[in-house]
């Protein structure tokens, strides 16, 4: 009984982490067993491997179910996985937000086919007609509404729509008070001249003012595509980069569900036992501290949580440095360097990993250290979690499985893992460009690196330590005697590098399996461009502009109540962070940082406004698109990763406040669509960004800088655990870039 229960709550999370958690809901209220055929209906898009190990989880639960196995409905959840957003492959299943359930729907077209799926599930909760017609009814209320508003717009021109007291629709509130002196006059001109040519729009407001009852609810802005970027849009849509969070959500489902699929049919592991699932690794060791280790030995996770990047700059620069030097170097990889000198660039690094000069360096020490970074990382770059099955794609897959295969298990990564692996993999094509040169073939480099990118090793002492303690084993690994067991690892860690390097500039694209299901996606997003073509930009600005005004006020009431409703971390130095969840469809949480710093309000207000560069390292370019009056205007500005990572472009709505009472100071900004822009790379989302500036003294202010972006190709796990640390670094530069300047003025 107690194996039945582990096979069942393990399908119950492999549900889940597939795209599936409808059907671990109904287990968990004993509505199994199910009907298989109706399953089918409901996932006609997913291909005969992916269905067979749904029905095969299924089965198992179905089995559970008539032996009356039940398993706790309470689920352990991590701080990191706290706000993983429940999602469904299947367009037929709905998640309701209050409830925290999933229904069913009855299919709108009233098809026997889908009303016959519906009703073979138990008790299962479905849309009524009645609620249908009433839903309809209302939708062509406002197409009718939107119809007379079109019309009226396109007849009367902006002036005489503006003065029109019958428009079908209702104005905003005449008042928005925030405050701070100046923005009554500008937040009460824009109501009442320009708030009722808005209102076709408000369901676009990052904060959107309830017309009846003048309530706030955190509702954020979806970006306006530009004309020019939907022409591209296809092409972008192929790119892991450009993804939002909720799209990555859906996609990582329907790899993992990939992967099960080719691991049910061809591993032998699966055959063994009763499913294949991805390994979990567990080891109850205290987390080291990391204080005193700033390359070497530190977590990519780490990493990119103290740097914003998902490798060190050293070990970047020691790439570039080879690239730029030493791609025809005879035996880049293959020929050690010298002890002694790969010491001393390991300590170059951990004393100042930001500034580090390879000039005049050996290529063989350089790519030895390099080759040392990825040996001492506390886990394989693949993951303890995932290194075995990436070994499993190229011991046991056709080798026409195994692209499908390790692009969806790359899919599965940590993103500073995907990240970093993408960077490494795309250096090291570069090296086997050169193999006339350099004589380094795929193969050849993967011999060199393959044992320290997957940890061979560590692998097999964890293995013959939990599967055997025999005097003869042990004795194995002592004399470094491999048995057949390790040369097949050792043969498809090889391979599999080497493939991996081959096809580097395809590893890191969308699945075509992917694509199919997220056709209604494209269709919306370019829905949304052809209605913001239609737009007038005053009309756009304007709406938006009352949107940052109420969140400013938000903003401004939760400072004054000591932001209660936040949730606080404590892992921070000199910084206080907390974050907030948003219930929306980005996925992504709301963060917050504060910190004192010495200067005016007035100063730090015109240090972020105007002279980003003294702050952020990672600026391209940047410029004012337009001004619109002395405390608005549209702010481009690009931001550089790590090739062959993209450049990241953010065109946002900018606007700001003084109290010339009290000196405090507060800024909002979000994206906004701006035709004729020039981007460097793609298009990031900024949904909210904030600063609120207090005097704290002479010469000293308290900064809060609230922000939530969606910077395309992370997931919500990234955010959860890194875009915190990313804003209080943030504030920590502009904190800093003050202190230099006093440090300057003193020795003056």
């Amino acid at each position: 009984m107690i194996l039945t229960q582990i096979e069942a709550k393990e399908a119950c999370d492999w549900l889940r982490a597939a795209g599936f958690p409808q059907y671990a809901q109904l287990f968990e209220d004993m509505q199994f067993p199910i009907d298989i055929k109706t399953v089918r209906k409901d996932h006609e898009f997913l291909d005969p491997d992916a269905i067979e190990s749904l029905f095969r989880r299924l089965n198992t639960l179905n089995k559970c179910a008539a032996m009356k196995v039940e398993i706790s409905r309470q689920r352990k959840r991590s701080d990191e996985s706290e706000d993983e957003e429940p999602c469904a492959i299947s367009n037929k299943w709905a998640y309701e937000r209050c409830s925290q359930r999933w229904s069913r729907l009855e299919s709108l077209d009233g098809s026997p086919g889908e009303e016959g799926s519906s009703a073979s599930v138990p008790d299962s909760p479905r849309l009524k007609s009645t609620e249908l017609d009433n839903v309809m009814e209302h939708v062509n209320g406002l197409r009718r509404l939107v119809s007379q508003w079109t019309e009226k717009f396109s007849d009367d021109g902006d002036s005489d729509f503006a003065n029109d007291t019958t428009s079908p629709c209702p104005s905003f509130p005449k008042e928005i008070h925030l405050e701070i002196k100046h923005s009554e006059g500008k937040a009460e001109n824009l109501s009442t001249v320009e708030g009722e040519q808005n209102c076709g729009h408000i369901g676009d407001l990052p904060y959107v003012t309830d017309l009846e009852t003048g309530s706030h609810s955190s509702r954020h802005i979806r970006r306006h595509w530009s004309t020019e970027e939907s022409g591209n849009l296809e092409n972008l849509s192929v790119q892991i980069d450009n993804q939002s969070a909720a799209h990555l959500n859906r996609i990582q489902k329907l790899a993992l569900l990939k992967l099960t699929a080719l691991m049910d049919k061809y591993s032998p592991s699966s055959k063994q036992g009763w499913n294949w699932t991805v390994p979990k690794f567990i080891r109850k060791i205290k987390a080291p501290d990391y204080k005193d280790k700033n390359v070497f030995g530190v977590p990519l996770l780490l990493n990119v949580q103290r740097t914003s990047h998902p490798l060190p700059r050293g070990i970047l620069q020691a790439m570039e440095y080879l690239r730029r030097h030493f791609l025809d170097q005879v035996g880049l990889f293959r020929k050690s360097g010298v002890k002694s000198r790969i010491l001393s660039l390991r300590e170059m690094n951990e004393n100042d990993p930001s500034n580090v000069c390879y000039e005049g360096q050996s290529a063989f020490d350089v790519a030895d250290m390099v080759k040392q970074y990825f040996r001492d990382l506390p886990e394989p770059i693949f993951t303890s979690k995932l290194c075995e099955s990436f070994l499993h794609i190229y011991q046991y897959l056709p080798k026409d499985q195994q692209f499908h295969a390790v692009q969806a298990a790359i899919l599965l990564l940590p993103d500073e893992n995907r990240e970093a692996l993408k960077i490494l993999l795309s250096f090291l094509h570069d090296v086997v460009a050169f193999v006339e040169e350099n004589q380094m073939t795929p193969t050849n480099i993967a011999v060199c690196l393959a044992p320290s990118l997957f940890h061979l090793s560590t692998l097999r002492r964890e293995s013959s330590s939990s599967s055997s303690s025999s005097r003869s084993s042990q004795r194995k690994y002592s004399l470094g005697k491999p048995d057949q067991r390790d040369l097949s690892e050792n043969l498809a860690a090889t391979q599999g590098l080497a493939h991996m390097i081959i096809e580097c500039n395809r590893l890191f694209q969308m699945p075509d399996y992917c694509l199919e299901p997220c056709g209604d996606d494209l269709h919306n997003q370019k829905v949304l461009s052809e209605g913001a073509s239609n737009q007038t930009t005053p009309i756009k600005h304007s709406t938006m502009l009352i949107s940052l005004e109420n969140s400013m006020q938000d903003l401004l009431r939760d400072a004054k109540e000591k932001f209660k409703s936040w949730v606080a971390c404590s892992n921070v130095e000199r910084v206080e962070l907390a974050h907030k969840k948003v219930d929306d469809n980005y996925h992504v949480r709301l963060w917050k940082a504060s910190t004192e710093i010495d200067a005016a309000p007035k100063l730090i207000l015109q240090r972020i406004l105007t002279e980003q560069h003294q702050w952020d390292p990672s600026l391209q370019q940047a410029k004012i698109l337009e001004t619109l009056d002395d405390e608005t205007d549209i702010y481009h500005y690009t931001t550089e990763s790590m090739s062959p990572l993209p450049a990241r472009d953010y065109i946002v709505l900018r606007t700001w406040r003084t109290d010339p009472q009290s000196g405090t100071c507060i800024l909002a900004a979000t994206s906004v669509n701006s035709e004729g822009a020039t981007l460097h790379g793609i298009l990031a989302q900024v949904l909210l960004c904030q600063y609120l500036i207090e005097a704290a003294g002479s010469q000293k202010s308290k900064v809060t800088h609230v922000c939530r972006r969606d910077t395309r190709g992370r997931t919500t796990e990234w955010y959860n655990r890194v875009f915190g640390h990313i804003c209080a670094a943030e504030l920590l530069r502009i904190k800093d870039s003050f202190q230099y300047l006093h440090t300057k003025e003193t020795k003056i």
